[in-house]
């Protein structure tokens, strides 16, 4: 009868141990997944952190040209502007050409560069006459 009980205790404690392996599969499946969706979620934020970097940067680079077409067009209506040289702001620097095109028409060429090293080029023809820009054509350099 003794006998009888451990073998009892024995093939249920061995019937226990014995759960033909449904437990660990599920636990690494749903471990996989999470670590998938976690290097999704990772891939996704790096991308959105280089695409906002890229913004900021082209921001800089349209502030740059701006702000020397703004000083090189009320230099023009002063009359102190000069054929060609560099214009210095915080964002970056531009490089720029003028030339007389007919009278009170003068073609500026801007060339805008961040301290990054993004450079993008504009011309613009300014009539003096209107104090207005009657042409903007820009065009974006590596």
């Amino acid at each position: 009868m003794i006998e009888n009980f451990l073998s009892g205790i024995y093939y249920m404690k061995k019937s226990l141990l014995n759960h033909n392996g449904i437990i660990f599969p599920t636990v690494l499946v749903f471990c996989l997944m999470l670590v998938m969706l976690t290097g999704h979620q990772l891939l996704l934020y790096l991308g959105e952190r280089q695409f906002i970097s890229d913004q900021q940067e082209n921001l800089q680079l349209e502030t740059v040209i701006e702000k020397s077409a703004v000083d090189l067009m009320k230099s023009i209506k002063d009359g102190k502007a000069q054929t060609s040289g560099i214009l210095n702001y915080e964002e970056g620097s531009a490089t720029y050409q003028i030339s007389e095109w007919a009278k009170m028409k003068y073609i500026i060429e801007i060339r805008g560069k961040t301290k990054e090293r993004k450079t993008k080029s504009v011309q613009i023809v300014y009539n003096k006459e209107k104090n207005e820009i009657t042409k903007w054509a820009e065009g974006v350099l590596n």
